[in-house]
């Protein structure tokens, strides 16, 4: 009775312990089982005197799990024999090897060398190409062009697809033996004339300007454009390479070729004519007459060539010819489309906009096509380039003209009001706001613009954030502001929270809670580097942080003028900067109170107290970080009447601070306002 008990539990232990050793797939366990069977065997065969075959009986499924198990290991039963590798894939890993070694050289420096390498690999293995490419091309590194021009002459001779690759090396080779003839004739034999050679055009042309062969460049681009996929691309580099040379007449027609091969010309594709009409006035009547020809050819894109002609027209002055285009001039009146373009070519002439003869005619297109195309769906995208066309001329005078302010605002509510307005009313309630609140100075009325939409996404969103930002701290506020910008922070958009936590930190220091609005900024810009916020918000920290060392009473002047000018209440804010300049005399807060007294002087029109600032902040604070500044709006007050001297300060900032963050601004203005005085004075010499 025990006997069996113990053969049944045995039996059973064994039937689990096997399972679980198939189910695991471990070797370990299989090996665990195999010996506690043995085991258990051995111990029966103590208990009971039964038959050999009765001890060795086993469970119904311990055969086939065994035979599984001996099968999924092939690996216990034989070796892994070694791979052998066939002659083809022996030959490309002894080149792959060779062509390292040889690299490694190269990159040491050590030419000759990697060339012997190089050369006994080329010999062995002639199918090997990149060693050929490796190997001329370490021919020119070790200065010995001869041999590069001999290997692959003999590489290329009878070879009938040409190696690009090879006929580049071989062209420069030429070069460095002072054979520029060679060199594009080596070039040009991968120039077959054929669709399949078109790319190469360019690639050649590239190769001879590098060289300094532009006009062969020049050429090579012409011959390659006869490709119709090539066309506009080449074309084009021969614009570039033309004006490059100074030939601005034969860029001007090449650009009159390039549009009348493009299937729908625009005029942003013809922006750079009207650059090169700017850049070459003694040569204009030409140029004009080269337009002209090509919008009286009667091609199928003659309407398009006849505006053309207008807005060239229109650049050089020509503001009564140009009229005639709106007339038709007993022809074909312009259609809307037409109309349209044109006063979306008008309105990017800013420098243009204070012109008399330009006013009237921009004025006046802008009212013909509201009168002809008052149902337009492009009627709302008129009245907002025509409430633009009033802001800024309402800011020609100082102070600007409230009138054409409020003028202006009217003409963007129309266009959000306008039956076909709906894609143009985030557009007007922005340009709104922007002016509610940087001219007008009532931030309740901004907010209830942006209110007015709610939801707004992507980068929109971020625009109206800041300028209701920008109205909180304005209106002061203050709960409502601080619920905002709680609500801000909140947001899973970073950007967002930036934003919420700037407010959050200005409202602070608007509010005279100094040490938090310290706190706050500083964490804001070491938290969020990446933002553009960042480094407004350090600035103001550090502002603050330095002002406190001397006290809180500068500090509290300047925080009264900062209230004051976002009010728009600046003969207030004026007084309160006098006063921090007279009581607190060396402050580190002087150089920003002077600078901001001098933009709020401008705004109110006492031009000459700002100038007098400006040139004091620059003189009595020369290493400050704001005397760049100071100089830079010297020469925009004086941009005007007196140019000569506004580039003269522009010149200053470049020789004295050729670190400022701002530099390349004033880079380039420095050089518009340089050329612009160069050719002035050429036309002067000109004159008898």
């Amino acid at each position: 009775m025990i006997a069996s008990l113990v053969n049944q539990s045995g039996e059973r232990i064994i039937a689990r312990l096997m399972y679980r050793a198939v189910r695991l797939h471990r070797a370990a366990v299989v090996c665990l089982a195999v010996s506690l069977v043995t085991g258990g065997m051995l111990l029966y065969g103590t208990a009971t005197a039964e038959p050999q075959q009765q001890r060795t009986r086993k469970s119904r499924s311990d055969e086939p799990q065994r035979k599984r198990t001996t099968e999924s290991r092939p690996w216990r039963q034989q070796k892994r024999k070694p791979r052998t590798l066939s002659e083809k894939q022996q030959r490309e890993l002894n080149i792959r090897l060779e062509i390292e070694r040889a690299n490694r050289l190269i990159r040491e420096r050590r030419y000759d060398q990697a060339i012997v390498i190089l050369e006994v690999l080329c010999a062995n293995y002639p199918e090997a190409v990149g060693a050929a490419e490796r190997l001329s091309d370490t021919y020119l590194k070790a200065r010995r062009p001869q041999e590069a021009v001999e290997f692959l002459e003999n590489r290329l001779r009878g070879q009938q697809q040409k190696h690009m690759a090879f006929i580049k090396t071989l062209g420069l080779a030429y070069l460095d033996l002072g054979l520029k003839e060679n060199a594009i004739e080596a070039w040009h034999r991968i120039l077959t004339g054929d669709e399949r050679s078109a790319p190469f055009y360019g690639i050649i042309a590239k190769l001879e300007q590098g060289a300094g062969m532009y006009d062969q460049a020049i050429a090579t681009f012409r011959e390659g454009r006869r490709f119709e996929r090539h066309f506009a691309h080449y074309t084009m580099e021969i614009v570039r390479m033309e004006r490059m040379r100074g030939r601005n007449e034969s860029a001007f027609w090449e650009g009159l070729i390039f549009l009348t091969g493009s299937p729908a010309p625009s005029l942003n594709q013809a922006s750079f004519l009207l650059d090169i009409l700017r850049e070459s006035p003694e040569i204009e009547e030409r140029l004009l007459a080269m337009s002209d020809s090509i919008a009286s050819a009667g091609s199928v894109h003659r309407r398009f060539f006849e505006l053309l002609h207008t807005v060239l027209l229109v650049e050089t002055g020509a503001y009564d010819e140009a009229a005639l285009f709106l007339e038709a001039d007993g022809g074909e009146a312009p259609d809307q489309k037409e109309y349209y373009g044109f006063i979306n070519a008008l309105s990017v002439m800013v420098h243009k906009q204070g012109d008399v003869g330009f006013d009237a005619l921009f004025v006046r297109t802008l009212r013909e096509f509201l009168k002809r195309y008052r149902n337009s769906p492009l009627c709302p995208a008129v009245l907002l380039v025509m409430a633009e066309y009033r802001w800024r001329a309402a800011h020609r005078s100082a102070p600007p003209d409230t009138a054409g302010i409020i003028h202006a605002i009217a003409l963007a509510d129309s266009a959000a009001h306008h039956p076909t307005g709906f894609p143009f009313r985030e557009r007007a309630a922005i340009f709104t706001a922007r002016l509610q609140l940087d001219d007008l100075y009532r931030p309740g009325e901004a907010l209830k613009t942006l209110e007015a939409f709610k939801k707004w996404k992507g980068q929109t969103r971020h625009t109206i954030e800041e300028l209701r930002i920008r109205a909180f701290l304005a209106s002061r506020e203050w709960p409502s502001a601080r619920k905002r910008f709680k609500e801000l922070t909140a947001s899973r958009d970073s950007t967002i929270v930036v934003l919420g936590r700037y407010g959050t930190g200005m409202m602070q220091f608007l509010k005279g809670e100094y040490d938090e609005a310290v706190k706050e900024l500083s964490e804001l810009a070491e938290r969020y580097s990446w933002s553009p916020w960042a480094n407004d918000a350090l600035e103001t920290a550090v502002m603050i942080k330095s002002a406190m060392e001397e006290g809180k009473g500068a500090l509290d002047l300047y925080r009264t003028a900062s209230i004051k000018q976002g009010t728009g209440d600046f003969y207030e804010a004026i007084r309160s900067l006098d006063k921090l300049e007279s009581s607190f005399e060396g402050s580190v807060l002087a150089p920003r109170a002077i600078l901001l007294r001098a933009d709020l002087e401008a705004r109110v029109g006492r031009s000459a107290d700002a100038e007098k600032d400006l040139v004091y902040l620059a003189e009595h604070y020369p290493l400050h970080e704001l005397a760049p500044r100071a100089l830079e709006n010297l020469g925009d007050i004086a941009m005007n009447d007196r140019p000569g001297e506004a580039a003269r300060r522009y010149g200053e900032i470049i020789e004295r601070y050729p670190d400022d963050p701002f530099i390349e601004r004033v880079r380039n203005k420095y050089i518009a306002l340089k050329k612009n005085l160069d050719e002035e004075g050429e036309r002067k010499e000109q004159l008898p």
